[in-house]
């Protein structure tokens, strides 16, 4: 079932994806094998540590819960030697579900395709509490786990969501600001705009940036090519959440905007002579152009 996953997305990847740059996933062949091992290596430790945001202690708890009931089991059951074997096997395959994409890629997975994490974790818990119920000495660790990693998780996420709605008043808050002005200076919807440069959300500390948690429409993207193209057009989708309908320039257009601005300096908005018309779009230069030719 695993080598059947991978190879239905490798192949998604390698054939559907539409941005360069995101298609070549496997890292065999363009890192040392020391390189690797050290990688996949910090990887298993990190999840063993609950290190960062996207890890906690329930998989390891969970682990040590599993590992003391099996041992205990292969005690106290009267199965040959050969099936104990293969019981222990087959457990040891399992537990180390989480990394098997790890050790194809040869390289860490990105952290919201790491499925198959989470649900090792709770059937570990749940192999721990339907066993631990019925010895009187672990009888309730498997129910602290539970509650523990609950705690944990709902702290997580309750910063995610903040971070979240927070970054999301600065863009309206940013976006009413930037239309205001255009608009002021009788540029009106429909008008075809440029966004060069990126605008960071100046979070604060109670926020927590997640893989994709706290990626701002004013600086996510800017980088993927052609540059700049698709940060204006996620930038516009906020407009337009907002009421106000602009058209997003052609690639080559954006282009010529920043060779235009090679020549020619402005200031980042909001400073004077930020907005101006160039042929018949409009360009806003919101940070200097820092991304490579």
């Amino acid at each position: 079932m695993f080598v059947l996953s991978f190879v239905l997305y490798e192949f998604i990847i390698r054939n559907l994806m539409l941005y360069s740059g995101h298609n070549d996933v496997i890292n065999w062949h363009t890192m040392s094998k020391k390189q690797i091992v050290t990688i996949i290596l910090d990887n298993i430790k990190n999840v063993l540590i609950g290190s960062g945001v996207h890890y906690n202690l329930g998989y390891s708890f969970g682990l040590a819960l599993c590992v003391a009931i099996i041992i205990y089991k292969l005690i106290k059951d009267k199965d040959s030697n050969y099936n104990k074997l293969l019981y222990v096997l087959s457990f040891f395959a399992f537990f180390m579900t989480p990394f098997y994409l790890c050790v194809v890629q040869g390289g860490v997975p990105l952290y919201r395709s790491q499925l198959v994490l989470p649900f090792t974790e709770a059937f570990l818990i749940m192999f721990a509490t339907y066993y631990g119920f019925k010895n009187r000495f672990i009888k309730f660790a498997p129910l602290l786990l539970i509650f523990l990693v609950f705690c944990s998780q709902m702290s997580i996420t309750q910063r995610f969501y903040y971070t979240e709605n927070y970054k999301t008043e600065y863009e309206i808050s940013l976006s009413n600001q930037i239309i205001k002005d255009l608009q002021t200076r009788g540029i009106n919807e429909n008008s075809k705009v440029v966004l060069i440069g990126r605008k960071e959300v100046p979070f604060n500390s109670t926020c927590l940036i997640g893989e994709m948690v706290g990626a701002s429409s004013y600086s996510y993207n800017c980088a993927t090519y052609p540059y700049y193209l698709h940060s204006t057009d996620n930038i516009l989708g906020v407009w337009r959440c907002l009421g106000y309908d602009y058209t997003s320039c052609r690639p080559d257009e954006i282009n010529e905007v920043r060779e235009l601005l090679l020549k020619e300096k402005m200031p980042n908005w909001p400073e004077e002579g930020s907005i101006r018309k160039y042929n018949d779009y409009y360009i806003i230069k919101l940070s200097e152009d820092d991304l490579p030719w």
